[in-house]
């Protein structure tokens, strides 16, 4: 679940997103996301959806990536949005029974 979104600003200005993680034998915890994080894990899984046999028969798609946006990105309603398409995202690949189990994601949830 996301909890909230953090923007940082100066220079370069990024949001940083706060997911709280669970599991059914542990307490919960946070872990804090960039966007470029998202992304990065999604062409990580992508690679590795393409050169494992199993999860390639088994047809998996990658969800959608929310759109990346030069102008207008720091707006809250730009990072609300964002934060609800990259909540969405991150469930679809922990639902997903095959690809919760592989350790780009383990890693990118600090499991």
């Amino acid at each position: 679940t996301f909890t909230d979104a953090n923007s940082v600003g100066g220079k370069n200005p990024y949001t940083i997103y706060e997911l709280s993680v669970s599991s059914s034998i542990t307490a919960s915890w946070i872990v804090f996301k960039r966007f470029r994080d998202f992304v990065t894990l999604n062409t990580q899984l992508f690679s590795r959806i393409a050169s494992d046999p199993a999860l390639k028969k088994r047809g998996f798609r990658l969800p959608e990536m929310p759109k990346k946006k030069k102008f207008g990105s720091m707006k809250a309603s730009v990072v609300a949005k964002r934060q609800r398409e990259l909540e969405i995202y991150t469930r679809t690949l922990v639902q997903n029974s095959s690809l919760r189990r592989v350790e780009l994601l383990l890693d990118f949830l600090n499991v």
